[in-house]
């Protein structure tokens, strides 16, 4: 950490000077304690395409570089990108998203991701083992709420991946207090299996944790400090 720490302060430094080390440092003393924790979710395929099906008629189709319309659609409403770059570069990083499409209108949005990924709301990077898949996020339009879209989405995305690997576990993180997020979630069979999140301490420094033996296994940076 003390390295960490150097390299850090050398680099502010050189970039910005002693006044933008003295803004920083302010900045900092003025930061109040934080806890984020987050439930860590998991379920198996075999229990995700059980999900009942949604209210009203959809499509599902992956989205794929080539998919302008779509990709502009998502640019709009999708919390997880803010532009059509973004979009093309989380595809070319083995991302893929699944969207659900009602009249031709895209409605509600899922991201998936397998092998590693980093988290920006936590600030780290996790590892996934062979056979497990995570969910980087989904978003519904809000008027299309509450008609079972997102989990019968989360399925049909999931149903389309099974064929090639029918025994992935699916993990997912949702905020503690999101109740309605872990209703959607309950719904597709995911059960909790641990906790991860951070202790933001005075001058910007960190505990990150990942609690539970089966959350995130191959993670093996499990508990550490950070300088943020």
């Amino acid at each position: 950490m003390r390295g960490q720490f150097s390299q850090r302060l050398l680099r502010i430094l050189t970039t910005e000077g002693m006044a933008g080390l003295m803004k920083r440092t302010w900045n900092r003393f003025k930061r109040k304690p934080m806890l984020v924790t987050l439930y860590v979710l998991e379920s198996h395929l075999k229990d995700l395409v059980n999900a009942p099906p949604a209210l009203v008629d959809l499509e599902v189709k992956q989205i794929t570089t080539l998919d302008d319309d779509d990709i502009e659609s998502l640019v709009k409403f999708d919390f997880y990108v803010h532009s059509k770059a973004e979009v093309l570069q989380h595809l070319a990083e083995e991302g893929r998203c699944y969207v659900a499409k009602h009249k031709g209108r895209v409605v509600s949005c899922y991201w998936t991701v397998s092998k590693e990924f980093y988290d920006y709301y936590l600030g780290r990077r996790f590892e996934l083992a062979d056979d497990e898949g995570y969910n980087l996020g989904a978003f519904t339009l809000a008027e299309f709420r509450g008609k079972n879209i997102l989990p019968w989405l989360v399925a049909e995305s999931w149903r389309k991946q099974s064929q090639n690997h029918p025994d992935w576990r699916v993990l997912g993180f949702v905020r503690v207090n999101n109740k309605a997020s872990l209703r959607a979630c309950q719904k597709l069979g995911f059960t909790i299996v641990g906790r991860v999140g951070f202790i933001e301490l005075l001058f910007g420094i960190r505990f990150q944790y990942l609690l539970g033996r089966n959350a995130l296994r191959k993670t093996t940076r499990r508990n550490f400090l950070q300088i943020i």
